[in-house]
């Protein structure tokens, strides 16, 4: 019935659908009240979607980036995370495997050694006086070896009794 309703009906099932129509009263009824919905609705003007109702169904139709979108979009993001990785690596690998200088050897085995005698404490006194020297010309311990470096001048010039 709705094919015929349309207009979409061929001829042979046209004519059956009236021949059945002709004989069965409930049919025609609910035939005629189709036909008077149908031409309601044809009588309506047609609505007009909304700006929004259009952008929706604009967004909704726009495909999805894939992959390689996504990638190009990300790209600066991706590029930074990758110099952060870089840089993190060749720290830790500086810190791994510069080479490191030497710290002298301590100060207070060296005076023990030489409390003997006077020439032998002034000999020693020469040598920490030098190694003091080299430590600051060479620099790289930072401010543990001038606290360091602080603490032995103290002890050289003010002599103990119990050396």
């Amino acid at each position: 019935m709705v094919l015929e309703l349309y207009g979409e009906a061929d001829a042979a099932g046209a004519a059956e659908l009236k021949a059945h129509l002709a004989g069965c009263a409930a049919c025609r009824q609910a035939a005629e009240a189709t036909r008077a919905a149908l031409d309601e609705f044809r009588r309506e003007p047609t609505p007009k979607p909304s700006h929004e109702t259009i952008q929706q169904v604009l967004d909704a139709a726009e495909p999805r980036p894939g992959i390689f979108e996504l990638l190009r979009r990300l790209r600066p993001v991706l590029l930074q995370a990758a110099a952060v990785v870089v840089i993190a690596l060749a720290g830790s690998f500086a810190i791994k495997f510069w080479p490191q200088k030497q710290a002298a050897p301590a100060v207070a085995a060296t005076a023990a050694a030489s409390a003997d005698s006077d020439s032998a404490w002034s000999t020693s006194a020469e040598a920490i006086a030098e190694r003091i020297w080299q430590a600051k010309a060479g620099g790289g311990f930072g401010a543990s070896l001038d606290y360091r470096i602080a603490s032995l001048h103290g002890t050289l010039t003010s002599p103990r009794s119990d050396w």
